[in-house]
């Protein structure tokens, strides 16, 4: 009578890691969808959406940007990121100036209002970081902070590689 064969240890290594890269991408972008929305309703007192905030911070952290730069940094596209930047001029958070360095291209900059509101936002979402991450301990905290920082790194190195989808082509259809 035939034995069921036993797995060997590197099969169940195999299995379990094929099981992790199946969960992995599908909860990541659960969880980041589910962080825009808790963003947008934790955000919605102050007059801002996520991803007004989103545009907010990247100001704030890395000074006068062009559009373009906004567009890369956010992984967002040139008309959505456009709006996004329209809808906080008109709030008064940001205005468009020249650059110094070159006239014809134009920056996004922080007003003293944006300033406001962006550590307004802040004031509301660290307070939420931390009820999100309260039950890992600190040593668990850092090794996933260091572990998003390493697959972040990856995604930029291979969105590089990979070429952009051509406009007007839907995925699947010829």
């Amino acid at each position: 009578m035939d034995r069921p064969r036993s797995r060997s240890s590197s099969e169940s290594r195999t299995e379990v890691r094929g099981q992790a890269l199946r969960t992995l991408g599908r909860r990541l972008h659960e969880a980041s969808a589910g962080l825009m929305v808790l963003g947008d309703r934790v955000l919605a007192p102050l007059g801002v959406t996520a991803a007004q905030w989103k545009v907010l911070a990247a100001l704030e952290a890395d000074g006068p940007r062009r559009i373009s730069d906004l567009v890369s940094s956010l992984r967002l596209d040139q008309a959505g990121t456009s709006r996004l930047v329209d809808r906080l001029e008109r709030a008064g958070f940001v205005t468009r100036r020249p650059s110094k360095e070159d006239r014809r291209e134009v920056r996004v900059v922080l007003t003293e209002e944006g300033a406001g509101a962006a550590a307004r936002c802040r004031a509301v979402l660290e307070p939420l970081m931390r009820e999100l991450t309260g039950e890992l301990e600190d040593e668990r905290l850092a090794a996933f902070a260091q572990v998003l920082e390493v697959f972040a790194a990856r995604v930029e190195t291979l969105t590089t590689r990979v070429p952009p989808r051509r406009p007007g082509r839907t995925p699947g259809r010829r």
